[in-house]
């Protein structure tokens, strides 16, 4: 019927008013009122907030095996089957990376292939909602490979006594080498008539023996890229490294329309690392174990864009992360955790990343985040949450005052090193307050003392000499202090009267002013006299308290 309204109306303002033809629209879904609902219904059309119906996976199964089909299951085109992927990696990693358990564990280059499957499945995610929930779930496959805090804690001091040693191990090889140097000139020494003879021979020997260290050094990175590792710190940090090869190493395949949602997964997985260290108390091998992965594999390497991003999102991820965390950070570990771009302001190769740096990192610290911040208090008085109550201000300048001076340090970033020392205790003299430091060493050193002064004052009264000496000498000072006392009583009373007696001169008098001029000057002489007066009895009194 309306198919033959719209044939009989024959100009176009006719059917205009009629309307389009309902045979040529698309279905349309129903009209969603709020942005939660339509996020809600864009989460659920991707399968991201769905129940799994699928069975687990076998962990012992390995990841590029046909039964488990992970690469061709996180590049599918439909983004159904590339989240459920996703989803039931959490189990499978999780299992796989447990120690007591018969699978085998994750290597380097497992974990290398599974991030290459995950950059596809990122790259292919449409829609804002459901981007930012997959970048979440990326993020926290972290937790998947983590360990308790106990082997936590033991992974951090193997790694400490691992940085520790690493000097050692080099002078045990370096003398290893000299020996056997030394033995190959006593054996050349002998052998000094063969040497012409045997010359193109020992260079052709010399070419190949270089071809085959080169050959061992690859084969020996191959062999640590194929060791499998279970769960703990290790692992997690393995896990982060991998991440930032795949990024650094699909960035130069991006083009602008996506590169949003990789910043998104770039943040999402620098908070979690930061969460990983406040969980585990801000440990200082896990932290270093994770900031020199940071730092090797962005923040001392090109693109820019990747590092710089990364140093513009730190200082707010990390006050979230603090936020959380059991332990509140102090100064030291506070400064402990933002070393390595605390390195990248005194010796970076680009002067945009130092100037970066210091702007988003060490004032964005002063002027948000710090206690003596411009949004420490707020109008009705509350704390803001995100602020670090409890790293003190003067101990992280002195820290940029020290950098500025090294001798390290470029010359090029000195100068703004040493205005942002000037910024923090200009800022420090404006507000007038900061933490307070408690040192335990003093306090011992104080209890310390005064154990000494009780252990001496019993040695004196043990001794008779001793105790009459102290006796005459507490007698000599209450004397002194009485005599002291006595005369600044006699002041206040001479004032006193005076006072009294001028107050009752003016009132008697007030209609003579000759004789208030006269009596002017008579207390002024009389002030004059007793100032000296009391000087010389000062002075007297100093004198025989000497004798």
């Amino acid at each position: 019927m309306t198919e033959k309204i719209l044939r009989a109306a024959k100009t176009k303002r006719a059917r205009r008013k009629l309307g389009a033809n309902p045979s040529q629209l698309w279905p349309q879904m129903p009209k969603i009122s709020t942005v939660a609902a339509r996020t809600k219904a864009y989460l659920r059309v991707a399968g991201l907030n769905t129940v799994l119906t699928k069975e687990a996976l076998d962990p012992k199964l390995d990841l590029d095996s046909t039964e488990v089909k992970f690469g061709r299951l996180l590049a599918s085109p439909e983004q159904r089957t590339r989240h459920n992927a996703v989803r039931r990696l959490n189990q499978y990693l999780t299992e796989r990376c447990y120690i007591q358990s018969d699978a085998v564990g994750l290597s380097e280059l497992d974990l290398l292939k599974l991030w290459k499957g995950l950059w596809y499945t990122l790259y292919m995610a449409d829609r804002v909602p459901v981007q930012e929930e997959l970048s979440k779930k990326l993020a926290e496959l972290l937790w998947c490979v983590a360990g308790s805090e106990e082997e936590d804690e033991y992974a951090g001091k193997a790694y400490l006594d691992i940085c520790g040693c690493e000097h050692d191990d080099k002078y045990e090889t370096v003398m290893h080498e000299i020996s056997n140097s030394v033995d190959n000139d006593n054996i050349m020494s002998d052998d000094d008539d063969n040497e012409n003879n045997n010359e193109e021979e020992r260079k052709i020997g010399h070419s190949e023996d270089v071809v085959v260290e080169d050959d061992d050094e690859e084969n020996n990175k191959l062999d640590e890229i194929m060791i499998p590792h279970c769960r703990g710190a290790h692992l997690a940090a393995l896990l982060v490294k991998t991440f930032f090869q795949t990024i650094r190493r699909e960035w130069g395949r991006m083009d602008k329309y996506r590169i949003d949602k990789f910043y998104t997964v770039i943040r999402f997985m620098i908070g979690q690392v930061y969460v990983y260290m406040a969980k585990r108390h801000w440990n200082l091998g896990i932290v270093r174990l994770f900031n020199d992965t940071i730092y090797e594999q962005i923040l001392s390497k090109t693109p820019n864009g990747i590092r710089l991003h990364l140093i513009d999102l730190t200082m707010e991820e990390l006050a979230m992360a603090n936020a959380v965390a059991p332990m509140p950070l102090t100064e030291a570990t506070f400064l402990d955790v933002i070393e390595p771009y605390m390195v990248l302001s005194k010796s970076c190769d680009d002067k945009i990343v130092q100037a970066r740096v210091v702007e988003k990192i060490l004032i964005n610290f002063l002027d948000n985040y710090s206690v003596i911040s411009e949004v420490t208090l707020k109008d009705d008085g509350m704390v803001d949450s995100l602020i670090m109550d409890q790293v003190h201000i003067g101990t992280v300048a002195d820290l940029i005052f020290t950098m500025g001076s090294d001798p390290t340090t470029l010359n090029v970033y000195r100068e703004l090193l040493y205005d942002t020392f000037k910024e923090y205790k200009r800022r420090l003299k404006k507000i007038g307050k900061d933490v307070v430091l408690v040192d335990r060493n003093n306090e011992e050193k104080d209890g310390d003392s005064m154990e000494q002064e009780e252990n001496s004052l019993t040695a004196i009264v043990d001794d008779p000499i001793k105790e009459r000496n102290l006796l005459v000498d507490n007698t000599m000072t209450e004397e002194t202090t009485g005599t002291k006392k006595d005369k600044k009583k006699k002041r206040m009373h001479q004032q006193d009267d005076d006072d009294v007696l001028a107050n009752s001169g003016n009132r008697r008098h007030e209609s003579n002013p000759t004789a208030n001029k006269s009596r002017k000057k008579q207390k002024r002489r009389k002030a004059k006299s007793s100032l000296i007066n009391t000087s010389t009895e000062e002075v007297e009194t100093s004198k025989k308290t000497q004798h």
